[in-house]
């Protein structure tokens, strides 16, 4: 359900359309259900974004290590007493 754009009124209230009851006068100053619930899925959002992101800065860490570990080995194989390929 899309709702309506909101706007001010000249009390700096934000009022979503004038044939509808405000949420203020219907509600108090509480959230309701649904804003409570679109409120969870949001930080559930956030929280498997962020686990996400450091899934990935570990992966791009591991890969570093391993080009750096393997670059090691390869540098002291070819320092050992093995001829070139090309003689």
């Amino acid at each position: 359900m899309r709702l309506p754009q909101s706007r001010r009124n000249r009390d700096g209230e934000c009022v979503r359309d004038t044939t509808h009851v405000s949420r203020k006068s219907q509600q108090g100053m509480g959230m309701t259900e649904q804003e409570d619930r679109v409120t969870r899925e949001r930080e559930e959002i956030a929280a498997r974004v962020a686990r996400f992101k450091a899934t990935q800065e570990k992966f791009e860490r591991e890969r570093e290590e391993f080009f750096v570990t393997t670059l090691e080995k390869a540098k002291r194989t070819s320092r050992t007493s093995r001829p070139p390929f090309w003689s």
